[in-house]
């Protein structure tokens, strides 16, 4: 296509079309010594043009695969699971990936791992907020523990916050769910899907989407470009996306690991398959006084401390693979329970399974625990319908009346 892909004398990731090589690009890569010792010409001189026919013939020696470079985030090669901060790889690196270097983003995987309690009372707190039922809580506890490493699983979870205006929303993004998470917050009314993967890149971030509202055509649109691109990333069974090469001829081939949260006062979804795919998460009127409520805010800022959402994400990280697993084990239960797809049911149950494992600290729950769970988890929350597309589709085209004029003038 036209494009190399170089690591500098740094380590760093460097794309150049190769036409537009030149001197200052050839010493990004790598500093002029290299070059004087390669193409000398007269006193501490470069022959450039030599120089750069040398390097456009390198890039036409191996063909390269872009979709191996990993960037900023976790990672998943079979059962091998990493983190890239930008600056070290913790885990189990797979060796068909390039871990891209980049500006260092820390989320803590070398400091000691938070006290439980911590967690505990984070976790009373969050039963006692605003959320419709306990499942909600549930969920939001279990979507923001998988946040930060969501680019490691095989299925995404996109949560969907509805509720009224002043339910709490946007409180429980910005002083629980934001920190934890470490996500990338963004106004939906000033975003688009092109802005979002140009910032995603090849990292693997988790993305809340505030003010997701359908009030106009035009927001309505947005909302179901963005909702199809979160739809994108749902899954590592997704197929992969493509697009024009605006600089040539050729396509490039992508596939994001993103996962997505919204927040909308409407709470429908027109599109079926969107609609499948979101697990909901209700807010109501709040319960507490405004003195109350700023008790609650202090204690949140207190607890969730830069320092100590570093160990939580330090709590977290070594129980992933529990989590994966335990998530497994249970979706089948799930599944006879609320007869949802496959990767629906395996969303859900990633949601169940991380609270288990991280708000409650139970590693290996007996088939007892996972049952008396589920019971209550459907207890709280009635079990959504899963909505079939066919049959809106019959419904809507039995509902429509066609007015037909016979020859003697009667409808």
């Amino acid at each position: 296509e036209g494009e190399g892909y170089y690591i500098d004398s740094h380590g760093n990731l460097r794309k150049y079309k190769t036409d537009s090589l030149n001197k200052t690009k050839l010493m990004n890569i790598i500093n002029i010594d290299y070059w004087r010792g390669l193409f000398p010409s007269g006193k501490d001189g470069v022959k450039w043009d030599d120089a750069i026919s040398h390097l456009i013939d390198l890039t036409k020696v191996k063909d390269f695969d872009p979709k191996r470079l990993k960037g900023i985030g976790a990672w998943r090669d079979g059962n091998k699971i990493c983190y890239n901060d930008g600056l070290k790889v913790y885990g189990e690196p797979s060796e068909k990936f390039i871990y891209v270097k980049d500006a260092r983003e820390y989320i803590g995987l070398e400091h000691e791992e938070i006290e439980f309690k911590v967690i505990e009372r984070l976790r009373n707190i969050m039963f006692d907020l605003s959320f419709e039922t306990k499942t909600d809580a549930v969920r939001t506890m279990g979507w923001t523990a998988l946040a930060p490493f969501c680019g490691a699983l095989v299925h995404r979870p996109i949560l969907f916050f509805t509720g009224e205006s002043s339910t709490g929303k946007s409180e429980v993004q910005k002083l629980i769910v934001q920190k934890i998470a470490k996500l990338t917050r963004r106004d939906m009314k000033s975003s688009s899907t092109a802005g979002i993967r140009r910032e995603i890149k090849q990292n693997s971030r988790c993305y809340f989407i505030d003010e997701a509202g359908r009030e106009s055509e035009k927001m309505k649109l947005l909302f179901d470009e963005i909702m199809a691109f979160a739809r994108s990333s749902y899954s590592d069974d997704s197929p992969d996306g493509v697009k024009a090469n605006v600089n040539g001829d050729g396509v490039v081939h992508f596939k994001f690991s993103s996962m997505f949260g919204f927040a909308s006062t409407n709470p429908s979804i027109e599109n079926v398959q969107d609609d499948n795919r979101i697990l909901r998460v209700h807010f109501v009127k709040p319960k507490h006084s405004s003195d109350e409520w700023q008790k609650i805010e202090k204690e949140l800022e207190e607890l969730l401390t830069e320092e100590n959402c570093h160990k939580i994400r330090a709590f977290i990280w070594p129980r992933l693979k529990t989590i994966i697993e335990l998530a497994d084990k249970i979706t089948t239960k799930a599944r006879r329970r609320t007869n949802r797809d496959l990767r629906s049911s395996r969303a859900d149950m990633l949601l169940a399974a991380s609270y288990m494992v991280i708000w409650c600290n139970v590693s290996n729950p007996t088939d007892e625990q996972i049952d008396d769970m589920l019971d209550k988890y459907y207890q709280y929350q009635p079990i959504e319908e899963n909505r079939s597309e066919a049959e809106e589709y019959v419904d809507r085209i039995m509902s429509e009346i066609i007015e037909v004029i016979h020859k003697d003038g009667k409808r």
